[in-house]
């Protein structure tokens, strides 16, 4: 597992985003924001998200997200893609055409 962020802020809020692959290869991407900074999206103080990517959508993943065939996925997003770049990995594989399922809650 790769911690891509966690951030805390004076006002109570932390983010957190990890990146792991599961045991067939696919790469899960999952979020939890807590506190006022979730206000907008979260009356409970909560908010969820994950983007799944099957594994045979890793190479494309790979390419839109800066690495060469055969970069190793985690690797790529610890040396890339950590702290406030983390903030614009949905938009890179939205703006990449990488096929993935993205949940939220709530």
């Amino acid at each position: 597992m790769v911690v891509l962020l966690d951030e805390r802020r004076e006002d109570g809020s932390r983010l957190r985003m990890t990146a792991r692959l599961d045991d067939d290869g696919t790469l899960h991407i999952e979020g939890r924001d807590l506190g006022p900074v979730t206000k907008f999206v979260s009356p409970d103080g909560e908010y969820e998200y994950s983007y799944r990517i099957e594994a045979t959508d890793l190479p494309a993943t790979v390419a839109v997200l800066g690495g060469e065939p055969g970069t190793d996925v985690l690797d790529l997003l610890r040396q890339r893609w950590c702290g406030l770049a983390a903030y614009d990995i949905g938009a890179a594989l939205r703006d990449g055409g990488v096929r993935f399922r993205f949940w939220r809650w709530p």
